[in-house]
């Protein structure tokens, strides 16, 4: 028995299961495939500010990059690499450049998940009994996690509902050193 199962390990899941364990937690993490083989793993890892309006989720946007930008310069140093994030506003009017950073998503969400089980399975059932979830009648655990980003529910009921957001990553090979994130 665990005390958290977490499906999904995608960045979400893989930084979940990283806190948990932390705290002395004994987590088991799902996946269909690997780790970061999804919508993680093609990412381009940027941690970068977001550009939008003020207001409160600017504001919680903002310390979370602060977070980051702390957290994986302190804890993971080899897998992290600050880099000048050149920003260029859709329309060109706009360029300016701020702190940022990259990593590899996938090495990230394997240190990240160093020590947890990591059972390679598509969850096909949740069943809460008696104060646990049952796992596709194998594993229990007294709490879940659900990190699946845009893939099927696992849990079919009417008040969730996920979309996809799908973005673009391009690698280019070149002897051009750039030291900067390009973003648009």
């Amino acid at each position: 028995m665990y005390d958290v199962a977490i499906i999904g390990a995608g960045i979400n899941g893989s930084c979940m299961a990283y806190e948990l364990m932390q705290k002395n937690k004994k987590v088991i993490l799902f996946d269909m495939d690997t780790i970061a083989s999804g919508g993680s793993g093609a990412a381009g890892a940027f941690i970068s500010p977001k550009f939008s309006k003020a207001g409160e989720l600017k504001e919680l946007i903002n310390e979370a990059f602060v977070y980051s930008m702390d957290f994986y310069e302190k804890k993971f140093p080899h897998l992290f690499t600050k880099s000048t994030l050149i920003h260029t506003s859709q329309d060109d009017i706009e360029t300016f450049s701020i702190e940022s950073g990259r990593v590899d998503a996938f090495a990230m969400c394997n240190a990240l998940c160093k020590g947890v089980e990591f059972v390679h399975s598509k969850v096909e059932s949740l069943v809460y009994d008696d104060g646990l979830w049952l796992i596709d009648e194998e594993y229990s655990a007294r709490d879940i996690v659900l990190t699946t980003g845009a893939y099927e529910q696992v849990i079919k009921e009417p008040y969730i509902k996920l979309r996809g957001i799908w973005g673009h990553r391009i690698d280019v090979r070149t002897s051009t050193q750039n030291p900067n994130t390009l973003h648009q």
